[in-house]
C-alpha cells in the first residue's frame, strides 16, 4: 500500500440519501452532492459545507445538477473525497482549481444527460 487513501477504500454508510438535483430539506430523504457532504461530515444541513473547498463545492453542485440520475448516484466516492479539502495545502490551489473547473465545465456537452 502506498499510504494514500483510494476511493475504493472508502466505506460508505448503508443508508444513504438519494442524490437528486437541486436543494432539499434535511428530512426529505434526498440530497444534492454538497448536502450529502455536509451530512457525512456532521455539519448542519447545507449545500455549502465548510469541510469542502469552495471551488470543489461549486463544481460539485454544477455536476450534481447536470448529470443524469443514474450517473449522480455514482458520485458518492467523490463526495467523500471532497471532505476536508477546505484548507488548501498550496497557496495557489484555489486559482488552479478555479481555472481547471472553468475549463472542464465549459468543455462541451454534459455527461450522462
Amino acid at each position: 500500500m502506498d499510504g494514500e487513501l483510494h476511493l475504493s477504500d472508502v466505506e460508505l454508510p448503508v443508508h444513504l440519501p438519494r442524490l437528486n438535483r437541486g436543494a432539499h430539506r434535511e428530512d426529505s430523504g434526498g440530497a444534492c452532492a454538497m448536502e450529502a457532504a455536509a451530512w457525512l461530515s456532521g455539519e448542519p444541513w447545507s449545500d455549502h459545507p465548510t469541510a469542502v473547498h469552495r471551488v470543489i463545492g461549486n463544481v460539485a453542485r454544477t455536476v450534481n445538477d447536470r448529470v443524469s440520475d443514474e450517473v449522480r448516484q455514482t458520485l458518492w466516492p467523490l463526495i467523500v473525497a471532497s471532505l476536508d479539502t477546505a484548507r488548501p495545502r498550496h497557496p495557489v490551489l484555489s486559482l488552479r482549481l478555479s481555472w481547471c473547473a472553468g475549463k472542464a465545465l465549459a468543455a462541451g456537452p454534459t455527461m450522462g444527460t
